[in-house]
């Protein structure tokens, strides 16, 4: 594929924060090289569990892709399944030839993604690296599993290869382990993981998180006349990774709790849902209250929200890392370890638990805990305990992460405009 005389950089696009980074990204990488043509490829459209409806805000052509147009209908909710059903390896390596036809029409110097452990962003991968692209893989957040290669020798991991061999599913790789050419980590911690994962050392940078140079940049919001408490929820019944019966429990408990507080303390009460959300498990926690509440306009960004808020309550959301670095205290209303489908999911809330914030496990520790965080008797978490999964938090993610693309580009390139900014 003949390259053109400035680069194309093209963004694999999925739903919740990945858009926002790579929109953010996408931005930078044209002010920094006005004469790069940026694309966006809607791979969210291939996720067949909470698919969103997605609109680009950033710079460059968006293109929605049509899964139908790849071989693919969403007959299943698990991506795996899903993938079988279409027809295994053969579905995939048809997803290819196609990604590879659309991509010799863009012919992209660089591919960009958050994502390479589900098969919609992995087609597109393989079809770059199959003509020589470069890919690069930006941790967009905190929060990210990443298995060790300790862990192959699971009995999940075996019955996945076995699927693989019978070509019932593509290769089950590592997050981080599709091939490529960089990966922009998000702390010294995660490049660690990497690293244990099975990733060369030299194909590893540490940039931050590019969303969260906003939220250091950003003025505090007007706080209101009263206490405002928000609800960052999460889908997680929705995509599996709770046990419905043990997460409405826990939502009952705080339903109580908070409506208990409320008897205490009254207090604006705000639930903001997730894009992604369950609605039928957040009108049941929503019903359970005795107290009044608003649902959040979902078009109103979250950390614009948080900044006008007094404490936030949750379970290990990032809003919640969000909140803390904004400044604005958290309850932590853990879930119970036993409900998580994915040992590794659950130490994500291990982590959030044990930040040194109020933990609430029941009704009465949840209204205490709550009346506490509104009486602004909570010490702020220090930035540096949030370090593993921020990384350093200086305003600079975005620039850096540009850098890298940009010196990836110059190590395969030469593009007259790569010299200008060099």
């Amino acid at each position: 594929m003949s390259r053109p005389s400035s680069p194309t950089i093209c963004f694999l696009v999925a739903g919740g924060a990945v858009i926002t980074t790579l929109e953010l990204v996408a931005a930078a990488c044209l002010e920094k090289w006005p004469s790069a043509r940026i694309v966006a490829l809607d791979t969210e459209c291939f996720n067949p569990r909470t698919p969103v409806h997605l609109s680009w805000k950033g710079p460059g052509e968006f293109i929605r892709l049509d899964p139908r147009e790849f071989g693919i209908r969403n007959f299943a909710r698990g991506f795996n399944w899903n993938l079988a059903l279409n027809g295994g390896r053969l579905a995939f390596d048809r997803m290819v030839r196609k990604a590879n036809n659309l991509f010799r029409k863009l012919r992209p110097s660089i591919v960009l993604s958050c994502t390479d452990n589900y098969y919609g962003q992995r087609a597109f991968l393989k079809a770059a690296r199959l003509d020589g692209v470069l890919t690069v893989l930006l941790q967009e957040g905190p929060h990210r599993i990443i298995e060790p290669a300790r862990d192959a020798g699971s009995i999940r991991h075996r019955m996945l290869s076995l699927a693989h061999k019978c070509g019932v599913v593509e290769e089950r790789l590592p997050y981080g382990g599709y091939f490529h050419d960089k990966i922009l980590a998000v702390s010294t911690a995660y490049a660690e993981t990497f690293r244990q994962s099975g990733i060369d050392s030299e194909k590893i940078a540490v940039v931050g998180v590019p969303r969260f140079d906003a939220l250091l940049s950003s003025e505090p919001g007007r706080r209101p006349p009263i206490p405002k408490l928000v609800y960052v929820f999460q889908p997680f019944v929705k995509q599996g990774r709770v046990d419905e019966r043990i997460a409405q429990g826990v939502l009952a408990e705080m339903a109580a709790g908070i409506s208990a507080a409320y008897d205490d303390v009254p207090f604006e009460f705000v639930v903001r849902a997730h894009p992604r959300a369950d609605g039928e498990t957040l009108m049941s926690f929503c019903r359970n209250l005795n107290c009044p509440y608003i649902l959040s306009d979902p078009v109103v960004p979250l950390p614009e929200l948080l900044r006008t808020a007094t404490a936030a309550i949750g379970h290990y959301s990032i809003g919640l890392i969000e909140s803390l670095i904004l400044g604005v205290p958290i309850v932590c209303v853990p879930i119970p370890t036993s409900g998580f489908a994915d040992p590794m999911e659950a130490k994500k809330q291990i982590w959030t638990e044990n930040l040194g914030s109020p933990v609430g496990k029941n009704r009465f520790e949840i209204q205490e805990t709550v009346v506490e965080a509104l009486s602004n008797d909570v010490q702020a978490i220090p930035l540096d305990r949030l370090r593993d999964e921020t990384g350093v938090l200086d305003g600079r993610a975005t620039e850096r992460t540009v850098d890298e693309i940009l010196t990836v580009l110059r190590h395969r390139h030469d593009f007259g405009a790569c010299r200008e900014i060099a």
